[in-house]
Order: C-alpha cells, then sequence, then structure tokens
C-alpha cells in the first residue's frame, strides 16, 4: 500500500467512476484500475462495486477512505512542516572536503545550496583529510568530508562512500585489463602524493600487511599533476576512478583492479561531537548524500560494469 494507491482510491470514491477519476487525475484508466486493484489484494476485500453508471464504494471501501484521508493529512501536514523548516534555514555553514571532490561533489553542492536553500551562506574549504579533520575539530568547519578518520571521541560521522583504488596508465601503457596484485604494484614505479596523504598512507599500510612498500618513483599531491606525469612518462599511479574521469578523457587512462589485498578508501560524513546538531546541519546533511549519491553513483556504476 502506498500513498498513490490511496488518492487514487479516494479519487474514484469522490468522481463515482474509474474514467471521471482517470481523466480528472491526468492518468491511463487501465493503470488507474491496476492500482486499485493492487490496493484491493493489499487489504484483502473488495474496495468497490460496479454498476452502469460507475460505481459504488463497499462497506469496506468505506472504512478504508476514513483512515485514508486521515493518512494523506497527516502527511501534507509533515510535507507543510518540513517546507516550513527549509524555508526558514539561514545562516552561516562551512563546509571541507578533499581537493578531489571540490569539482565534482562541491560545485553541484554549491548550486543546490542556491536552489534549495537560498538564505544559507555557504563555505567550501578543500585540504587534507588530517587538515580537514582538525579544522572540524576546532570550530572552523561545521561538516567535514574525511577519508578514513582517525577513530575519536570528537567527531560523529556517517559513512558515505566505499571507493576502490585502481591501478591506472595511459591506456597504450596498459599491458592488461586483469587485476594486478599487491605485491606485483609494488615493484611498479608508482607517483604517489606525499605523506600523510590518504592514498599514500593507505597504500603504504596495506603494502606493510604482505611484506612489502611501494617503488615512489615521484612524488606529486595533485591529481591534475599526476595525470600530466603518467603521460609523459612510463609511471603508474594508483586512484579512485571519479577523480581520473573528472581529469580526463575516458579513454586517455585505463584503470586495473588491485587484490590480494585490494585498496578500499573509505569517505565519511563528519560532524563535531561537541557540537548540537542545528536545522541547517541536518539540512545540508541531507543535500550532502542526494548530490553525491547522484554524482557519484554513475561512476561507480561504471567501474563495477
Amino acid at each position: 500500500m502506498d500513498l498513490k494507491q490511496l488518492e487514487y482510491f479516494l479519487r474514484v470514491k469522490e468522481c463515482g467512476s474509474f474514467s471521471a477519476a482517470a481523466a480528472s487525475l491526468r492518468v491511463a484508466q487501465p493503470s488507474l484500475s491496476r492500482q486499485i486493484r493492487l490496493l484491493e489484494l493489499e487489504c484483502q476485500h473488495k474496495l468497490f462495486i460496479r454498476h452502469g453508471r460507475g460505481v459504488d464504494v463497499t462497506e469496506a471501501g468505506r472504512t478504508l477512505a476514513l483512515q485514508a484521508q486521515q493518512i494523506l493529512r497527516q502527511v501534507d501536514l509533515a510535507r507543510q512542516s518540513l517546507d516550513r523548516m527549509r524555508a526558514g534555514v539561514s545562516g552561516r555553514l562551512a563546509i571541507g572536503m578533499p581537493s578531489s571532490l571540490v569539482r565534482i561533489v562541491g560545485v553541484p553542492l554549491l548550486a543546490e545550496f542556491k536552489n534549495q536553500l537560498p538564505s544559507v551562506c555557504l563555505s567550501i574549504s578543500d585540504g587534507l583529510s588530517i587538515s580537514l579533520h582538525e579544522w572540524l575539530i576546532n570550530g572552523r568547519l561545521d561538516i567535514a568530508l574525511l577519508y578514513r578518520p582517525i577513530p575519536s571521541s570528537d567527531i560523529n560521522s556517517i559513512s558515505l562512500l566505499d571507493e576502490e583504488l585502481l591501478l591506472f596508465a595511459p591506456s597504450s601503457q596498459q599491458q592488461s585489463a586483469e587485476p594486478i596484485s599487491l605485491q606485483e604494484v609494488s615493484q611498479l614505479p608508482l607517483i604517489l602524493p606525499r605523506r600523510p596523504h590518504e592514498i599514500r598512507a593507505l597504500t603504504e599500510k596495506t603494502m606493510d600487511s604482505v611484506g612489502c612498500k611501494p617503488n615512489v618513483a615521484l612524488e606529486v599531491d595533485s591529481i591534475p599533476a599526476i595525470l600530466q606525469f603518467l603521460v609523459d612518462g612510463k609511471l603508474f599511479s594508483i586512484l579512485p576512478r571519479y577523480a581520473v574521469s573528472i581529469y580526463s578523457n575516458s579513454n586517455t587512462f585505463a584503470g586495473r583492479r588491485i587484490v590480494s589485498p585490494g585498496l578500499c578508501s573509505k569517505l565519511v560524513l563528519a560532524t563535531s561531537a561537541k557540537k548540537t546538531s542545528t536545522p541547517l546541519v541536518e539540512e545540508a546533511i541531507r543535500l550532502i548524500f542526494d548530490v553525491s549519491g547522484s554524482v557519484l553513483g554513475p561512476i561507480r556504476a561504471s567501474q563495477a560494469a
């Protein structure tokens, strides 16, 4: 049973016929009839009796109508309350995120804030997760997107994304699309960010767990610069797919899965445990989840494919 079915049911009852209700709702009559039939199956009662002039509601239908009207009224009141809350949300909000996410998440997030929360003054800062963590604790940020933050009683965190890291090289240089072991990756000349960047820290920690260490040929922090060095030299790098996709053409670089073990970076949404949440922060969290899902979801889907 869903709200649309209840709305359709009440409209048929009000109009006294399926054809009139379908015209009023601007839906095809077969679709309307199918929804009412599903509702009857859910209720395990016949709701209408058909006759030459249209339909009459049954005793079960009259009972359901009273409840349906109350349900839809409560839903409408809840929507009005949320709309009033959203309309009244205002103030200043500071959000921090890793530099690689500013373009793909930060830009559409700003657009959504302007559209849905026009009274909010939003600032977006970028930096390494370790710096964002500190800014969150000292009050410089209200919300931060962090990669694998160190467990701390000072922050509350919600998992936002698990992102697999791949071995990237120019498509012309990548000899195979088959997965490659982490041991094999350690023997390749790599371009990696400097410590304490999340990719560098995760790579070193995971390689150490299997008795090897990365062969770092070049240290570069900027992803666009890393990709440029990959084009110019016979080097490799370890990156998330979305980071490569936003700075290059789809056919320029090829990625290989890393296995035994793989490398997976966890992105979380974090807030200060010392601050009481506000309607503004709650609305911002909702928007961040909506935007990150819409922009990162397709990239993750293509990765899985």
